[in-house]
């Protein structure tokens, strides 16, 4: 180990583990790239104060990795819920054409849990929203966040279901329904 460059010592220790996690997690080249400038950026400033830089390197960009596959599955979601929205709503369509469209992409939420169902069910206006739980007023700070985060992650688990269900049995009668 030279004493000369310690950055490149670490980056030839670390670089098998860091391609096998990088395949892993199947890792587009130029996010790669961006995740490992990030990552040694960090570690160069704060190298003095880690005691293990090779196991603090592996796991930030594991930890990075991992962020970027649920912000990507995040977006997808967001979008695919757009889409249906807008198909539902088409206002090109007639009366009798929305409500298959409707009955159609019911018939796709009826075997998800039941939450879903509720969730999405409301998300797609099949049924009413429900209420929100009431919090005592001095918690309503606390509260409305972590609500918000845990309704955000729900709704996701959800539509991943849903589009996991579309995908893997597609509509044949429903070829105009975008997907992602």
């Amino acid at each position: 180990m030279s004493d000369q460059d310690p950055l490149r010592d670490l980056l030839q220790r670390t670089q098998p583990s860091l391609r096998r996690m990088f395949s892993r997690f199947r890792m587009p080249s130029d996010v790669v790239e961006e995740v490992l400038e990030d990552c040694l950026m960090v570690l160069v400033y704060r190298h003095d104060q880690l005691a293990r830089p090779d196991r603090w390197l592996l796991r930030t960009v594991r930890f990075r990795c991992v962020r970027y596959w649920r912000k990507r599955r995040s977006d997808t979601c967001l979008r695919a819920q757009r889409e249906i929205l807008s198909w539902l709503q088409d206002e090109t369509c007639t009366d009798e054409e929305r409500e298959r469209r409707r009955g159609e992409l019911k018939r796709y939420l009826d075997p998800l849990p039941a939450r879903c169902q509720q969730l999405l069910g409301e998300l797609f206006h099949f049924i009413p929203p429900s209420e929100p739980p009431e919090t005592p007023a001095d918690s309503a700070e606390y509260f409305v966040p972590r609500g918000i985060y845990r309704a955000e992650s729900r709704t996701v688990r959800c539509m991943t279901h849903l589009l996991q269900r579309l995908l893997k049995d597609p509509p044949e009668d429903l070829e105009d329904l975008p997907l992602p």
